[in-house]
């Protein structure tokens, strides 16, 4: 699977590798409307919305998604 057909069946987006962005997926994800969610440390997206969680709120970034996915299954 090319990660064109993967990126057109995401419903959000982990900005959340270290290293650089690749295949301008942030502009990308933004232009489509699809949510993402980074951490500071791994934040690629200064210009763009998106929710951003401090290091350490692993948690707060896994319900917030789920809240998120949850809107989804009651379209």
């Amino acid at each position: 699977m090319t990660h064109e057909k993967v990126f057109n069946q995401l419903d959000f987006y982990l900005d959340i590798n270290y290293e650089g962005e690749i295949y301008n997926i942030i502009q990308k994800v933004a232009d489509k409307g699809i949510p993402f969610y980074s951490f500071q440390a791994t934040n690629h997206g200064h210009e763009i919305f998106h929710y951003v969680f401090e290091n350490q709120d692993v948690q707060e970034m896994i319900q917030h998604i789920k809240n998120y996915l949850n809107t989804l299954e009651n379209k």
